[in-house]
């Protein structure tokens, strides 16, 4: 895990109130809740399946699957102070069949075979040893477990000088999409698929975009101009390399076998 990931101002406080207003309410990624009611239909999320939520932040997925589909969640997230807002929400909001924990998905102490699913959405990108990564992941799934990853990915081609710098300084690990597969397939999953929703990605960033633009300011939650202008200027680059094709964004899906 990055260390770098602690120290970065992107998951504090106020950056988390303002992803809120554009991700809608509990979310940190892109597409908040239409891509995760989208994303779960096609998991075949039963009542009692046991997800394992890495990266969990402060609880959207969560919430939803266990409300929608009666799953048990365990969310797992390296920072503490999304941990505690998770599970005070949780409390708050009376949602069953949820817990959050602080820890290293690389380290944390989890029961073997002990998940269905293991669910990650744009934060796989803040861990560098992605073979170690998987091959955690493998051990943690039951027999037919599954896993399903959305993450943030590179071209296959030169990237410029300025999305490089972009990755440093996010304390991110990107590589290729078709990359990513073989590490997947190197850990012992089967039926592994990586497809390339790039401009699925786009077109939820221009939507992001009308909305942050809309947004009034809101001083009660100590939200400015210059915060809608700072969340505009950083989706506009996205765009702008996705565009370029140096960035991309992939869902990955693989399963254990029986």
């Amino acid at each position: 895990m990055s260390a770098s990931i602690h120290e970065s101002p992107q998951y504090s406080e106020r950056s988390v109130r303002r992803y809120e207003r554009i991700f809608g309410e509990d979310f940190l990624s892109t597409g908040g809740p239409e891509t995760t009611h989208d994303i779960c239909a096609g998991l075949n999320l039963q009542p009692g399946t046991r997800v394992l939520d890495v990266g969990s932040g402060i609880g959207g997925s969560a919430f939803y699957m266990s409300r929608e589909f009666g799953c048990v969640v365990t969310g797992v997230d390296v920072l503490a102070p999304l941990v505690e807002i998770a599970n005070n929400r949780a409390a708050s909001k009376g949602i069953a069949g949820v817990r959050f924990l602080q820890g290293d998905i690389l380290e944390t102490d989890m029961p073997e075979c002990g998940f269905d699913l293991v669910y990650s959405r744009d934060a796989m990108l803040h861990i560098e040893d992605k073979e170690r990564l998987f091959n955690r992941l493998f051990s943690l799934l039951a027999p037919g477990g599954r896993i399903f990853i959305s993450d943030y990915a590179t071209g296959t081609g030169l990237l410029s000088t300025e999305f490089t710098d972009y990755i440093r300084d996010t304390g991110y690990f990107l590589r290729p999409i078709e990359t990513y597969v073989s590490e997947i397939a190197a850990a012992g999953f089967v039926d592994v698929k990586g497809e390339d929703k790039t401009n699925l990605f786009v077109d939820i960033l221009k939507r992001e975009i009308e909305r942050a633009e809309s947004l009034p300011p809101n001083a009660e939650e100590g939200l400015s101009p210059e915060d809608c202008d700072y969340l505009v200027s950083r989706w506009t680059k996205k765009i702008g390399w996705c565009n370029s094709e140096q960035m991309k964004w992939g869902y990955f899906q693989a399963r254990k076998p029986a």
